[in-house]
């Protein structure tokens, strides 16, 4: 017992003990920390991190026409999937080389555009819109469906819509980065995910007052198809939606493409404030058209969806 009585030890001793106490105590906040800190703080706040460093630099190769610094993005099993064609690109990393092609800057021209990532920092979608020079020059809205892997595009998805006059917005995405790890954020995330699942179901299953129910009642949906982009109101949308859900041959689905890495479909952005769906769109016995679907979110419900897919509207 007497070996507790640090009193009768000597100084040297004392500050000894004292030293290992202080040491083992910070050992076992540290351990803390990495176990306790990494399940907190999380691989994916890591991982959104790096997402977004790599999406400041592809905004930044767009802005700059720099198609090497884009190169330097893409990693060596790149796969391209350009949604006005039918399979994959095969040689994707000779396909990417073209932008560093003068004659290819020469003839398009990019907005800076925008970007959100996911939550878990996978992935992140891109819109923009193109200026095509040609002998009728035309504006078309593009969006991109990247997936990120150890800091490099390793899958990107083109999507493109109808073309589009001046005067046309493209969607207004303002993604804040915003702390993941706080609890404010994470409910917002949650609250967004389950909005999104219940809506995509809603979808697949033709569920009308399920699906309208996810809307806000001042929400617009934009369609950016040909000839004319459609915007619909919140009551619009009801009659169309109506309409097309108790059709036999409304045969569209909110669902991965073959191939994609966004097993669930969809992803919620790491604010909660948008989220990105893929499907295959068909009407009137049309065959597939690739489609994807970006919405706007707030305090639980949709505000926007702007639709993508180079489709000629059937009515």
């Amino acid at each position: 017992m007497q070996m507790f009585h640090m009193r009768q030890w000597p100084i040297g001793k004392r500050l000894v003990f004292l030293i290992l106490m202080i040491c083992t105590i910070l050992l076992i906040l540290l351990i803390l920390y990495v176990n306790i800190g990494s399940w907190f703080k999380g691989q994916p706040y890591q991982m959104i991190l790096t997402a977004e460093s790599v999406m400041d630099r592809v905004v930044k190769a767009w802005h700059d026409e720099d198609g090497a610094l884009f190169l330097t993005l893409t990693a060596d099993d790149l796969v391209i999937y350009d949604a006005r064609q039918i399979g994959f690109t095969t040689s994707a990393k000779d396909a990417a080389s073209m932008v560093q092609r003068a004659e290819w800057w020469n003839q398009i021209e990019m907005s800076p555009g925008a970007y959100f990532v996911a939550q878990d920092g996978r992935f992140a979608v891109f819109v923009s819109t193109l200026f095509m020079a040609s002998d009728t020059p035309c504006l078309y809205p593009v969006a991109a469906l990247y997936a990120i892997k150890n800091g490099k595009l390793n899958y990107i998805y083109d999507y493109y819509g109808g073309i589009m006059s001046l005067t046309q917005p493209q969607p207004a995405i303002r993604s804040r980065k915003l702390n993941p790890r706080s609890v404010e954020t994470r409910a917002i995330v949650d609250e967004s995910t389950a909005l999104v699942e219940t809506w995509l179901k809603a979808y697949n299953q033709r569920d009308e007052k399920t699906y309208l129910a996810c809307y806000a009642d001042d929400a617009q949906q934009v369609k950016m198809i040909r000839p004319n982009w459609r915007v619909l109101s919140k009551s619009e949308l009801a009659v169309d939606v109506t309409a097309r859900f108790r059709r036999t041959d409304f045969l569209a689905k909110l669902e991965p493409p073959y191939a994609s890495p966004l097993d669930q479909g969809f992803f919620v952005s790491a604010d909660g404030r948008y989220a990105a769906a893929q499907g295959q769109y068909s009407d009137f016995g049309t065959d597939p058209v690739p489609m994807l679907i970006i919405l706007e979110l707030a305090n639980g419900q949709i505000i926007r969806e702007y639709t993508y897919m180079d489709i000629e509207w059937i009515s």
